[in-house]
């Protein structure tokens, strides 16, 4: 890599950590969703100084440009994102089934305690709302 390339990176990567660590500090974004953020950031800081053995490790995947290998390992990231991002939908999603599902129950537990204060005479007749017997 020439110096330029070398500087280029290096401040980029350096920016990325700086703005997960702020999204992080000012409650924009979860530690949760950060971690992957974070690592792809320190992997990005890592590629100037280790990109002699980043080509050693194409050369031995069989890849001849190292720029090859660097395109892998964004969409093998891209791809950990999605997993990532997926995972979180499913359990949100059955969260949601869940509450939706007691909020239903407590509904009907409403109801049913309006139904039995309507036939004691309701709530303005001496049928007390704290008191659902």
């Amino acid at each position: 890599m020439t110096p330029r390339q070398i500087l280029t990176v290096g401040i980029v990567a350096l920016f990325f950590i700086v703005l997960v660590l702020e999204l992080i500090r000012r409650h924009m974004m979860r530690e949760k969703y950060s971690l992957l953020w974070f690592f792809i950031a320190v992997a990005a800081l890592s590629v100037p100084l280790l990109y002699a053995a980043y080509a050693r490790i194409a050369n031995f995947l069989g890849i001849i440009d190292v720029t090859n290998f660097f395109f892998f390992l964004a969409i093998v990231a891209l791809f950990l994102m999605s997993l990532q991002f997926s995972l979180g939908l499913s359990s949100a999603y059955a969260r949601s089934k869940v509450l939706i599902q007691e909020i239903g129950l407590l509904e009907n537990r409403v109801r049913e305690l309006e139904q039995k204060l309507s036939r004691r005479g309701g709530a303005g007749q001496g049928a007390s709302p704290e008191d659902p017997s």
